[in-house]
Order: C-alpha cells, then sequence, then structure tokens
C-alpha cells in the first residue's frame, strides 16, 4: 500500500538537493541579510517535502550560519554567502608581538577565541588578531566592521595600578560600537562581556567556611587597582556573612609572587603565629607562589593550610596538589560574543550594557582532601544593575 500525499524519496539525498537549491538562491539575491526567512510549512510547500526534510533543511542552514531563530520575530537570514564575514579582535601590542603562540599561551584569550569558533553564530565569522595601536590611529577604516576589543586596551597603569581611560573607551564605542571582553566594573557606557569580580572572590572563601575554616587569610595584588577592589569586597562580604571579623594582618598584598619581597609577604602569612588555616588567593599566579613556599616551608597543603585560587589557568590542574580555583568562563563569553554580533548583523541593536558572567569555583585538592572535582556557582546576589550570564 502507498501513503496518499507528499514522500520524500531517498530523504538523505532530497534535503541535501534542497540546501544546495537554497543556497543557489541565496548567491542569486532571492534573499537579504536581515531579512525573513519562510516557515516551516512555507518551506515545505515551496519545495514538496515532508516536515521532517523540512526540519532537516533548517538545522542545516542554521548550521551553515544561513539563518537563525528570532523567537516571535521568526527565522531571519543572516547572511547570503558561503564567504565568512572578518570580525577583528583587538589586543594590546605586545601580547600580538608572538603571534599564534602567544595568543595561545594567554589562556583567557585562547579561551575566548576558541569558544568563539565553536559556537554555532561562530560560523558566520573569521576571527582577525588586530593591534590596539593600529585600529586607533586608524578608526575611519574600521568602521561598520564587527569589532572585539580586549578591555585591557582601554587601561592605563599608573602609580604602579590599573585605571580606566574612559575617555578611550568613549572614543571606540562612539566609532565603532565594539563589544569589550574581559571587562570590569567602572567602565561605562560601552557593551562589555565580564565576570562578576565579587564572586570569583567570594566563592572560594564561602567554600573554605564550610569547609569548617574561622581563620582565612588572603593574597591579591594593589587594592587600588581595578582587577582586585571587587575582589577584595568580595572576601570581606563573605567574611561578613559567616560572621567571622576582619583581621587586616591576615590579608597581605604582593605586587609580585616571584620576587623576593613577595616571598617574604608569603612567608609572614605562612608563620605559625598567623595561627592562619586557609588562605584565598586573588589571582592563581599568586596562589601558585604560596604553594611553592608552603613547599619550601614544609606547610603541607591542605593537611595544614587549604589554599584557593582565582583565574583556572592550566597550572591550578597540573599543580602538586591540584589547585582549587575560580573559572570566568571565557569560553562562554566567546560564544557570547558571536552570538551578540550575529544579532546585530541580524538587524538588531545593542545598547550599551555589562554581560556579567557568574563564575563557577572548580574545588580541587588543595582546599579539601576529597579528590572529586566539583563546581560551584554562586548565589544570586542581586548586587549589580548589570546582566547576569548564567
Amino acid at each position: 500500500m502507498h501513503a496518499i500525499g507528499r514522500t520524500d524519496e531517498g530523504g538523505a539525498s532530497k534535503w541535501r538537493s534542497v540546501v544546495a537549491r537554497i543556497e543557489q538562491e541565496f548567491a542569486a539575491g532571492g534573499y537579504r541579510a536581515g531579512g525573513p526567512f519562510p516557515t516551516l510549512l512555507a518551506l515545505c510547500g515551496q519545495h514538496g517535502i515532508s516536515n521532517t526534510t523540512g526540519r532537516r533543511v533548517l538545522q542545516e542552514l542554521k548550521n551553515r550560519g544561513y539563518i537563525a531563530s528570532r523567537g516571535r520575530a521568526g527565522t531571519r537570514v543572516l547572511r547570503t554567502s558561503q564567504q565568512r564575514q572578518a570580525v577583528y579582535l583587538c589586543l594590546r601590542p605586545e601580547t600580538l608581538q608572538g603571534g599564534a603562540a602567544v595568543l595561545a599561551s594567554v589562556h583567557f584569550i585562547h579561551a575566548f577565541m576558541a569558544g568563539f569558533a565553536a559556537s554555532d553564530p561562530g560560523r558566520l565569522f573569521e576571527l582577525a588578531p588586530l593591534s590596539s595601536d593600529f585600529l586607533i590611529r586608524h578608526l575611519d577604516r574600521f568602521a561598520g566592521c564587527p569589532v572585539l576589543i580586549s578591555a585591557s586596551v582601554v587601561t592605563r597603569i599608573r602609580d604602579g595600578r590599573a585605571q580606566i581611560d574612559q575617555a578611550l573607551a568613549d572614543r571606540l564605542h562612539a566609532r565603532l560600537q565594539p563589544i569589550f571582553f574581559h571587562g570590569f566594573p567602572g567602565l561605562g557606557n560601552v557593551i562589555q562581556l565580564g565576570t562578576d569580580l565579587h564572586a570569583s572572590l567570594a566563592l572560594p572563601v564561602r567554600h573554605l567556611v564550610r569547609q569548617g575554616h574561622t581563620r582565612i587569610g588572603l593574597v591579591l595584588g594593589d587594592t587600588r587597582s581595578i582587577w582586585f577592589q571587587a575582589r577584595l569586597q568580595g572576601y570581606l562580604d563573605t567574611l561578613h556573612e559567616a560572621g567571622l571579623g576582619f583581621a587586616p594582618e591576615r590579608v597581605v598584598v604582593v605586587e609580585d609572587p616571584a620576587d623576593a619581597a613577595g616571598s617574604a609577604e608569603l612567608d609572614r602569612l605562612l608563620a605559625p603565629a598567623s595561627g592562619l588555616t586557609a588562605v584565598a588567593c586573588a589571582t592563581d599566579r599568586h596562589a601558585l607562589a604560596l604553594l611553592e613556599r608552603c613547599r619550601r616551608l614544609g606547610v603541607r597543603v591542605p593537611d595544614d593550610l587549604a589554599v584557593t585560587g582565582s583565574d583556572d589557568i592550566p597550572e591550578a590542574r597540573l599543580s602538586l596538589p591540584a589547585l582549587t580555583s575560580v573559572s570566568g568562563r571565557d569560553r562562554d563569553k566567546g560564544a557570547f560574543a558571536a552570538e551578540l554580533l550575529a544579532r546585530r548583523l541580524g538587524g538588531e541593536t545593542l545598547e550599551p550594557v555589562e554581560h556579567r558572567f557568574a563564575p563557577q569555583l572548580i574545588v580541587r585538592t588543595s582546599s579539601q582532601k576529597d579528590r572529586a572535582k566539583r563546581v560551584e556557582r554562586p548565589r544570586a546576589a542581586g548586587r549589580s544593575r548589570a546582566k547576569q550570564v548564567g
């Protein structure tokens, strides 16, 4: 018995032939970027295919970056050619001096780029790293082009601490409307993707409290720097939340954990007189230096002292013991940046806003004897008007 109605012969080849036909229509100007694409019902009627084949065609067109679903706005055309659009990834000159090898060694940039490229919207684009010096000198050349800028480009080091160059940020936004990534509190009136730095230290301190620690030290950089102000506040707020008092002598500021002065400050925290049972570090670099001092001084981690870091650099996973750390979710930021650019390509206007990603705590051996790895997310805090992501 034969079914009455529409049939698909050679189902696998059928959807491929329909996709090829639609690609030809794209190339011939049958659709415009940003315009609507037919519904499933209309698509099936136009090409004489079943709903099943029609869904496969739509999925393949999405996978190839031609179309995207926009909820109530329906399905929109993102592009009409197979050529990917260049996206300029603007970085500080010193990051680019070593080429691809340096980019791969800077873990957060590498993770951001990997997340961007692996995402479905990322299929639309080709990342092109670019020196910030060149971009700033030739702004007019990049007008109308998609641009991603590391927020470090608009920071300046003054008196040993990082400060925001808001005038430069405003100028870049006015001319290019770029998306800033690896943003931070205080950078205003731009589109930026950042990590909740307050939570990046609150999370490990809260974890240490749950482990039973009540005397928790802190190692961080210059507290006048934008990178450490929110982290310090996260430490203080979490101590208060747990009903623990703040003791200034338990906090050390270490500019360079590798130099002699930094080592001396770390040794002060490790002295028996400090009474500390745990130390939270604002970066993994600080934490790794502390682990090295523990090894030299015979302090057992985590038996004598629990240690946590932040940033989740590759060395954190490879250290002995493996370091508990906090991930800023750089891959997720890269994927979200690609989504924002695709939405803009589809005609959406992006308003200045900080998209703040909730960090993840990666628990490893350095803060508990149990070697099982766990991931924790921060509590919903409602402490910022920024858009919280995940």
